[in-house]
């Protein structure tokens, strides 16, 4: 899909529920394919468009540009099939993504950038809900979608390939990450980031035998309990305010400025935590 080969014709469609992962995988595939393929978000103002497009191709404008002058100047005045990528043989493949933004605040640019793509200059590839797929159906342009492709959650054993071979997450986390996230890709991004930044239970000295396992133990047992720690009652308890300082910095434990609570930083780190509550306390 990101890798058309030459005289390629069609665009694709990419869709799928609101936070299922679309623009991560979408994201993540490009900068594997890396040369041939401009990757544009359609921003919250649709009408900053025009500039994230010419920050996409690398280019400037003398000053900022409307996404309708843009589009009425053919994409920017760039022929995409020729000087930009004349060395790859092939169609240059543009993603649009949040292609709903335009949909719901300016259809009709939405209309331009899809009847665009029947000059058959490059590729497009757009990403959005399947309401806007629907209403990209009526426009004639659309005999020319070669496919679309829905997203959605992955199964266990594409969660397990994800978690275990491509994240290095070993096995046992990453059966306590399917089991508690599913198989939304979003999430388990998320998951595999904060796994990989927050310390280990011994790296924090909250282990049986570390430097900080009994107030930990405090800590953890009420948070069990009660859900949350007020946050004065939280530095009564630790007693040490570098201590208690130093452990929320671990990422194990985390305030919420708003209520001014002490919980676990995730419900991933407290579903491990017990998990592992009998050989840690």
């Amino acid at each position: 899909m990101l890798t058309p080969h030459h005289g390629y014709s069609l665009y694709y469609n990419i869709s799928g529920l609101y936070d299922v992962g679309k623009s991560t995988l979408v994201h993540e595939a490009a900068k594997e394919v890396g040369c041939g393929v401009i990757y544009v978000d359609v921003p919250t103002n649709v009408e900053k468009f025009g500039d994230e497009f010419a920050k996409a191709l690398n280019i400037s404008f003398d000053k900022p540009i409307s996404l309708t002058l843009a589009l009425l100047r053919n994409i920017c005045g760039i022929p995409l099939k020729s000087d930009l990528f004349e060395n790859l043989w092939k169609p240059a493949v543009i993603i649009y993504d949040n292609v709903d933004r335009l949909a719901l605040k300016n259809p009709n640019l939405l209309d331009v950038l899809q009847d665009d793509a029947d000059v058959s200059e490059y590729i497009p590839l757009f990403v959005t809900s399947e309401g806007t797929v629907r209403r990209m159906r009526g426009r004639s342009s659309w005999y020319r979608a070669a496919l679309t492709f829905e997203i959605g959650d992955m199964t266990k054993d594409e969660s397990m390939d994800y978690l275990v071979n491509k994240s290095e997450i070993p096995l046992r986390e990453a059966e306590q990450f399917y089991n508690l996230l599913g198989g939304r890709i979003e999430h388990l991004t998320i998951a595999v980031d904060l796994f990989k930044n927050t310390p280990s239970f011994e790296e924090a000295g909250i282990n049986p035998g570390g430097h900080y396992h009994n107030i930990a133990k405090k800590i953890v047992k009420i948070l069990l309990e009660k859900g949350k720690i007020k946050y004065f009652d939280y530095y009564a308890i630790v007693n040490d305010r570098k201590v208690a300082d130093f452990l929320l910095a671990t990422n194990i434990f985390s305030v919420r400025p708003a209520k001014l609570d002490i919980n676990f930083n995730s419900k991933l780190i407290e579903s491990i935590i017990r998990e592992k509550i009998v050989s840690l306390y």
